[in-house]
């Protein structure tokens, strides 16, 4: 099971943060997929999103060939055999074209579902962050919206 929580703690003393290998700003399809791939390699990662609980707004389009070798094609929820490009450029030189090659409709609920059980032992924090401090020498902090901070080395 998913464990969501609203804000991370910061340390007792005040100045410390929970710090991570990774720290992922976003819970969109890219986010998740990062997150999912660091965890698979090991890394300790935290994921926040204002509204990770949520359904994606955006509808995501994929070529069926290209998301199969991936092992993502049962997020797939509507598949066309062939797509039609309409070029509506202004002088009207360019002709439309049909490519036959199968595109997809990606099922948004699916998908998330899938990306974040892939991130199983992640923390995922329902939060947005209002600041990041980058460091050279250091972990980044990341502040969120209720005070609390995270730090991560990428």
């Amino acid at each position: 099971p998913r464990r969501v929580v609203r804000a991370a703690a910061a340390a007792t003393d005040g100045n410390a943060a929970q710090q991570y290998d990774v720290v992922v700003l976003g819970a969109g399809p890219s986010g998740l997929a990062t997150a999912a791939e660091c965890r698979k390699r090991g890394l300790s990662v935290c994921v926040a999103d204002p509204t990770l609980q949520k359904t994606w707004p955006n509808n995501y389009g994929v070529w069926i060939d290209e998301v199969a070798p991936l092992g993502y094609d049962d997020c797939v929820d509507v598949v066309w055999k062939q797509s039609k490009v309409i070029f509506e450029d202004v002088g009207g030189d360019l002709p439309n074209c049909t490519l036959n090659r199968p595109y997809g409709r990606v099922d948004r609920k699916a998908l998330k579902k899938r990306l974040l059980d892939e991130c199983r032992g992640a923390t995922l924090l329902e939060a947005r962050a209002t600041a990041v401090d980058h460091a050279d020498d250091a972990a980044s902090r990341v502040t969120l919206d209720d005070g609390s901070e995270i730090e991560g080395l990428v």
